[in-house]
């Protein structure tokens, strides 16, 4: 039996194929006071020197997608632009 496993996973090893994917990293920056950092007329959060200048902000909330990785880019890039486009998100749960 631990023969016939080792003999699977070896096959399984050797045929694998790699597939590209894509994931969704968003993140909502939060000034002292709780409310949302709007990035389109607030520079605290501007890089300097690689470095994140967070003078202003509370702390950052990151939003994680449930499915982790897409397989389509254009399906990726699609969803991505919604949520930009949207300006609100649903929240299903809050770990952490």
């Amino acid at each position: 039996r631990t023969l016939g496993f080792v003999v699977e996973r070896w096959a399984r090893i050797e045929t694998f194929i790699p597939e590209d994917f894509w994931f969704l990293e968003m993140t909502i920056q939060l000034n002292e006071d709780g409310s949302v950092v709007n990035s389109e007329h607030d520079n605290s959060n501007a890089v300097v020197n690689g470095y994140n200048r967070q003078s202003t902000q509370g702390r950052t909330i990151r939003l994680n997608w449930k499915r982790v990785r897409l397989y389509d880019r254009v399906l990726t890039m699609a969803i991505y632009d919604s949520c930009l486009e949207s300006g609100e998100a649903v929240v299903t749960s809050l770990t952490g």
